[in-house]
């Protein structure tokens, strides 16, 4: 019985079930991440006198969507590094507001504009 194989990125797959992963070369393989590289970055989110002040110790552009209660989109953009949004035009209501990076990690977090 001839097994017949097929190669992929990262290695060969085989009818009966098997895979290996044989890296190409030592670009193909990457450092582990541990659990603390996740939360290294820091994202505050905090509300100052009417304005939502987001800063975060990551660089680069980092997406921001600010929902209602209901999952509306009330508001989405773009920052590097910090952002103040003012809130004088949003009703008195709850708000969730998703911070991404460039590396689809995200930080969700919760605001009550009184």
């Amino acid at each position: 019985m001839t097994s017949i194989c097929l190669t992929v990125l990262l290695g060969s797959l085989s009818i009966h079930g098997e895979y290996k992963i044989n890296p190409r070369n030592t670009l193909d393989v990457q450092q582990p991440w541990a659990v603390s590289d996740f939360y290294s970055s820091k994202t505050s989110i905090k509300m100052v006198n009417n304005f939502v002040e987001i800063e975060s110790s990551i660089r680069g552009g980092q997406d921001f969507v600010i929902y209602n209660i209901v999952g509306d989109v009330v508001m989405n953009g773009v920052f590097d590094g910090s952002i103040s949004i003012p809130m004088h035009r949003f009703e008195t209501a709850t708000y969730l507001i998703r911070v991404e990076d460039s590396n689809g990690l995200s930080t969700t977090h919760k605001l009550i504009k009184q």
